[in-house]
């Protein structure tokens, strides 16, 4: 299995199909290695996420996540972390549109699935841009600013850019129960999938030698400089805006700089334009909560993102049709095995 993992990392043209390796005590799960398939075929529901979803639909009142079989409702706690519940509630707070779909398992993570078919045309989701979480919003930030201040202060403006302090804002902004987006940041997994938050063995053994390895070292060491020279320094020099356990080592950094990459929307979703962005803050991608959720499928056409200036708000749109308790899926763009694994 650890061969043809780094075959397929090293290939050039390869498919993947869901398999979870265990390795060193780390889990690689197929929801990280088919990021590298192009052309692998579109993934449907499971038998069980349709027996899942026919016994038990999803459904919320206020202040509380609850689940319904067969006409009595039950907590969801045992499908879902209570991070994630917290998520959908924050959700339905801010209203989000998602009453025609659910969040259920789908390999070894969570997915969308439509409870209700939906012919083309119609909308899936939509979500206000004020959960649109960004770089400017990070910059904006009392975090932010007191962070580009301290950068200029001890001479080291150079690491202070949108992405690292986007990484700060989304590690503080997991641990700080005040922060804006803590029960979306709170709700992401625990582990990255970028490779360069492997642990070293792991790395050793499925990237040597492939074209991914001298990356994976370069985006490490320069994540320990940044944390030495200006990250890490934060907590100190602002503790009351950097709680503990936030900012505590570089591992934290490539921990955000991996959910941010996999999960990034283009910048012009945020702005609802297409013309060129304004600053360099604004060029940064964007992180959309619950549509970011959507995994990947190899044949596009299935989905098209959509901003409306109208109602400040971003949604998404099924362009085929689609079945009750299929997977909601989308491609994400054709790119090389090792810009879609690491970027």
């Amino acid at each position: 299995s650890v061969a043809y993992t780094r075959n397929l990392i090293g290939s050039s043209n390869s498919l993947l199909t869901a398999f979870s390796l265990e390795l060193a005590g780390e889990s690689i799960t197929a929801t990280l290695l088919r990021r590298l398939a192009c052309n692998a075929p579109a993934a449907r529901a499971s038998p069980s996420v349709l027996r899942y979803m026919h016994k038990r639909r999803w459904r919320s009142t206020v202040g509380q996540e609850k689940m319904e079989e067969n006409g009595k409702l039950v907590a969801s706690a045992d499908y879902f972390s209570q991070p994630v519940i917290d998520m959908l509630e924050w959700l339905e707070e801010y209203a989000v549109k998602f009453d025609r779909v659910l969040i259920a398992p789908s390999n070894g993570g969570l997915g969308v699935f439509a409870t209700t078919r939906f012919a083309p045309g119609e909308v899936i989701a939509s979500v206000p841009a004020s959960l649109v979480l960004n770089a400017r919003a990070a910059a904006d930030s009392p975090l932010g600013i007191a962070a580009s201040k301290a950068a200029i202060t001890w001479g080291v403006n150079y690491w202070c850019t949108p992405h690292v302090l986007l990484c700060i804002y989304i590690c503080v902004g997991r641990i700080d129960t005040a922060h804006p987006w803590h029960k979306y940041l709170a709700a992401l997994p625990s582990t990255s999938p970028d490779p360069s938050c492997w642990n070293q063995q792991t790395r050793e053994v499925l990237l040597r030698g492939t074209p991914l390895e001298q990356q994976v070292m370069q985006a490490r060491t320069e994540a320990v400089l940044c944390f030495e020279q200006f990250v890490g320094r934060l907590r100190a020099h602002v503790p009351q805006l950097v709680p503990a356990g936030s900012l505590d080592h570089a591992d934290m950094l490539l921990w955000a700089r991996g959910m941010f990459i996999s999960r990034a929307f283009p910048a012009n979703l945020g702005h609802f334009c297409t013309q060129m962005t304004r600053d360099k803050f604004e060029q940064v991608g964007v992180m959309v909560p619950l549509l970011d959720m959507i995994n990947h499928r190899c044949t596009p056409g299935m989905l098209s993102w959509h901003a409306d200036a109208s109602t400040s708000s971003l949604y998404v749109r099924c362009e085929t049709e689609l079945a009750a308790g299929e997977e909601i899926l989308f491609n994400y763009g054709f790119q090389t095995k090792e810009k879609l694994l690491f970027k």
